[in-house]
């Protein structure tokens, strides 16, 4: 079962709706999502296409000649794959603001790499780095504690360790645990 800071907002809605704001608000610890498009519409990967709706109407119209669209561009190499990878990678979000035809290391990071080029003690320093940030304030909210649980796995990063992790940080904080 998804526990609540495993819900849809914070784990599928991205990538099964168009262009979704998910909109957190830190004071609530709560969202005011929002989307264009329910479910995965032709702009969730080509962008805006105001200017191919407006061909197709003219199509319905019977006024629009029969040359190709001239709103739809063919995607090049590298904006595929930042449109494909943005869903489909194994990634974390960064500014939770993607839109096709921006660069995909622009809003996400690939952890992948990660836990490929740095040891796992290098790792679980990431994620106290993390506890660290997330307690700065003296406080923990559930979305918080979502993303470092959510990194810490991205990371690999085992269960034990990412706990040990947080223990650490709050002893450093002098707080009892």
């Amino acid at each position: 079962m998804i526990a609540a800071v495993g819900s849809w907002n914070a784990v599928c809605a991205a990538c099964h709706n168009t262009r979704l704001r998910k909109h957190y608000l830190k004071e609530t610890d709560s969202y005011q999502t929002t989307m264009v498009e329910m479910g995965v519409g032709c702009e969730a990967c080509h962008g805006p296409l105001a200017g191919h709706n407006a061909y197709q109407l003219k199509a319905v119209a019977g006024t629009r000649d029969h040359r190709k669209d001239p709103a739809l561009e063919r995607i090049a190499r590298e904006p595929m794959f930042s449109v494909c990878g943005s869903c489909h990678s194994r990634r974390a979000e960064l500014t939770g603001d993607f839109r096709p035809g921006e660069t995909f290391f622009d809003h996400f990071a690939l952890t992948s790499l990660i836990r490929k080029n740095l040891s796992l003690q290098e790792r679980i320093e990431i994620v106290r780095t993390m506890w660290r940030m997330v307690y700065s304030d003296g406080k923990l909210t559930d979305y918080e504690n979502y993303l470092v649980r959510k990194l810490a796995d991205l990371l690999g990063i085992e269960h034990h360790r990412m706990i040990e992790a947080k223990v650490a940080v709050l002893r450093e904080r002098g707080e009892g645990v």
